[in-house]
């Protein structure tokens, strides 16, 4: 049985009005509808009926906000104007069709109720189901729903014993309920025009729009035993259905491939090819298995051109350096690393060339990168040395002070060492400590990180053909309350794996007890969390994601906020906010967001809306005017559940987000003292008056006090650094990634007190290694740091 739980009531009277059918708006003015897209300053299409909107919820006032709605039958997307394009017609973004579907209604009572935690039971074959809720004392609540439309996208389903209408995905539509044969019953066969042929013609185009292939297919093959007249309309329509489904292969298969499944890729490419599928399609099929067959011949080719160069070596010292070489280019040569070896490929027959200054060419382009493949041999094998003095220097623990000096002095004396050229081989590092990952059974991909005292439990998944040489991006999810990290990692582990993610949930607090402090702590373990990730699986730094379910989506948001440097999105679903980010929401207005709710779930109004309309509104600085970027999904009608029809476009925005580049400014409140870091500037202290969440907090708190770190960078401006409020003593650190100063010039840094320091650039090893056994961070490493007093 579908199991709801019943948080609230509505009341009767005004009260009642917060219900409304789904996509109902209040028409604060005349509002031009256009069914047509609305492209995002990411990339990402929404599509479905769009107009201007002032408002989060569809019953608030006008709240004089500036946003666009798109409203699908299912969700409402709302984006800022500034973070969006105007609407663009399309008579396609939505379905033209919808087929209804008839069901008894027992009664009309109004649903005056507020929605919690529910799961939704299998519809039966007939479209119907029965959601019981659970209320105060114990009494339950059981309404009767049916389908009572469906078409390309979703169904609609419509309350039997109470007033309530809302729409599912079609994604969340079991193929087997819609159609199997003519002998088993299905909700195709409730619609009145199934009876008409040329109708079931139209369901079958329908179904293979909502990608629902079996079910089409089947369609398909079954009217022409009925209606033999329609068989060359079928055969027409198989064609089509070739096409679709062809184009659909080929998606996954590059897919595979961009995700670095390159083995999974040549099983399909070699078995989806059947009679089914239009010529063109296996034709291209064939060639993406001759082009996953050429790479492998690549990879063998450059393997064979190392033994023989090797073999050509008459020095017998040269040799056996050069043999060693061989065996750590051989251990990270893959389909992922091959690229890197392009210097070589193209200079791997040149005569004027030595063996050895060849495999040098082979050796520096892997670690350097290949743009920085060099050929003096002694270099090269200098560069290998400095890379394994990396790796123990990072390998120690963090009160070895005297070993990480050693190392430091080894990695200085090493033939081709600069500081530029370190920064190069920690940017192409693998993970120095790589984790135990199983292999076989149900658990392949997951591994465990066993809790110390700075971090947490964690349960973690990788994809399928992981390789250590390969940079994935993370998803970092936080359970809702009741759920355990295992429920919740096999909830995202599906898509993530499709989509090449690997996934991480950690226990930063009692998810049974269903409550999220806000602690110091939690903060502290989250971002040792990351940086120890990144030392045991292989991260790639401008993808990192946050996300959560309810208290989840609460610590995704909090904990994002405090540390926006270190991510390239939040998502929450169901998750409310704290009061208390009404003042951090918008200390990276670059931080993109993703927040996804139900109106009808408990709190939307008095919680969700103030933070919504905090993110939309503008955030005025010195340096202008901005509006952060925020893709708001309303399911209307829908209470507190998991969204899991939400699942595609939470990854397809993923996709399409890379952490932003290091800001020329930085504006941000601190409530803790773990509030430090903030892209190239860190603080050495927050004084207790301004960590007053320190210990915890509810999501009612209200800070007692709080403080600012407000810093901007001008070139323009006499190449100028200027940290205008800060709460203690600083450090700045310099990258030949920090925007807008010229560090071939002097830079002149004026602190809090209006003193101001001229400094030279000067890269520094140590200050590197330091910066980078603190954070792990390769995208983003630190070649000097200047100590700034208050």
């Amino acid at each position: 049985m579908m199991a709801f739980w019943l948080v609230g009531f509505c009341g009767t009277g005004p009260a009642q009005d917060i219900i409304r059918p789904a996509g109902a708006v209040i028409p604060l003015h005349r509002q031009e509808e256009i069914i047509g897209s609305v492209r995002l300053t990411n990339g990402m299409i929404l599509k479905g009926l769009c107009t201007n909107n002032s408002t989060i919820l569809p019953d608030l006032l006008d709240r004089k906000l500036e946003l666009r709605q798109v409203s699908d039958h299912i969700r409402t997307w709302l984006v800022s104007n500034r973070r969006s394009d105007p609407p663009q017609a399309d008579n396609l973004a939505l379905p033209a069709h919808q087929y209804r579907i008839r069901q008894r209604r027992t009664s009309q009572r109004p649903l005056n109720y507020e929605i919690g935690l529910h799961e939704r039971a299998p519809f039966q074959p007939d479209g119907t189901s029965t959601v019981t809720l659970l209320a105060e004392g114990g009494r339950k609540v059981e309404i009767q729903v049916g389908i009572t439309s469906i078409d390309a996208g979703h169904v609609q389903v419509s309350g039997l014993s109470h007033q309530w209408e809302f729409g599912l995905s079609m994604l969340a539509i079991p193929e087997d309920l819609l159609f199997t044969s003519d002998d088993t019953p299905g909700l195709l066969k409730l619609i009145p025009e199934y009876k008409v042929g040329a109708e079931r013609l139209d369901m079958a185009m329908m179904l293979l729009q909502a990608e629902k292939f079996h079910a089409s297919r089947s369609l398909l093959e079954s009217i022409p035993l009925q209606f033999p007249e329609l068989q060359a309309r079928c055969d027409t329509l198989t064609e089509t259905w070739n096409d679709v489904v062809g184009r659909k292969i080929l998606t996954e298969l590059e897919l595979l491939r961009q995700t670095g499944k390159f083995e999974t890729a040549k099983v399909y490419a070699r078995a989806w090819p059947d009679r089914k599928l239009a010529p063109v399609v296996r034709v291209k099929a064939k060639l993406f298995l001759d082009q996953q067959e050429a790479d492998d011949r690549r990879l063998a080719s450059l393997q064979d051109t190392l033994n023989q160069l090797l073999a050509e070596i008459e020095n017998p010292d040269i040799r056996r350096e050069a043999g060693r070489i061989c065996t750590e280019v051989r251990r990270e040569l893959d389909l992922n690393t091959v690229n890197r070896l392009t210097a070589f490929e193209l200079l791997k027959s040149d005569a004027k060339l030595t063996a050895e200054s060849r495999i040098a060419l082979a050796a520096s382009g892997l670690i350097l990168g290949a743009d920085r493949a060099i050929d003096n041999f002694q270099e090269a094998a200098g560069l290998l040395q400095v890379r394994a003095g990396i790796e123990d220097y990072l390998r120690s623990a963090p009160g070895e002070d005297t070993t990480r000096n050693q190392r430091l002095e080894f990695i200085r004396q090493q033939e081709g060492f600069s500081v530029e050229r370190l920064d190069l081989l920690l940017r192409n590092l693998p993970p120095v400590l790589p984790i135990t990952i199983e292999t076989s059974g149900e658990r392949a991909g997951q591994f465990v990180l066993e809790s110390t005292s700075g971090l947490p439990n964690c349960l973690g998944k990788v994809p399928d053909e992981y390789a250590r040489t390969r940079r994935y991006p993370l998803l970092i999810a936080l359970p809702r309350g009741g759920l355990s990290a295992e429920d919740t990692l096999n909830w995202w582990a599906a898509t993530a794996n499709r989509e090449g993610y690997i996934v991480v949930v950690p226990e930063l607090y009692e998810a049974n007890e269903g409550t999220y402090a806000a602690t110091a702590g939690q903060h502290q373990q989250a971002v040792s969390l990351i940086r120890h990730l990144k030392k045991t699986v292989s991260i790639d730094d401008n993808r990192v994601f946050i996300a959560g379910h309810g208290i989840g989506g609460e610590a995704a948001m909090d904990i994002a906020t405090a540390h926006p440097d270190l991510f390239a999105g939040v998502l929450s679903l169901g998750g409310l906010g704290r009061n208390h980010l009404k003042w951090t929401a918008q200390n990276s207005t670059g931080l993109p967001w993703y927040v996804v709710a139900g109106s009808l779930q408990p709190g939307c109004f008095p919680r969700l809306a103030p933070l919504m309309e905090r993110l939309f509104k503008r955030s005025s600085s010195r340096s202008g005017s901005e509006f952060c970027d925020v893709l708001f999904c309303r399911y209307d009608q829908r209470g507190f559940e998991s969204f899991s029809e939400e699942l595609p476009n939470l990854f397809r925005w993923m996709n399409l987000q890379q952490r932003n580049p290091w800001p020329t400014r930085i504006d941000a409140t601190t409530l803790r003292s773990t509030d430090l870091d903030w892209y190239w500037l860190s603080v050495n202290s927050i004084p207790s008056s301004f960590s007053s969440l320190d210990d915890g907090s509810t999501f009612e708190t209200t800070p007692t006090g709080n403080g600012h770190v407000t810093a901007e960078l001008s070139a323009s401006n006499g190449n100028l650094i200027r940290l205008r409020a800060v709460p203690a003593d600083a450090v700045v650190y310099l990258s030949p990634e920090m925007p807008d100063i010229d560090l071939q010039q002097p830079i002149r840094i004026i602190r809090v007190s209006g003193k101001s320091i001229k400094v030279d650039y000067a890269p520094s090893s140590r200050d590197l290694l330091e910066h980078f056994y603190i954070h792990r961070d390769r995208s983003r490493t630190c070649m000097m740091k200047i100590d700034v007093p208050k």
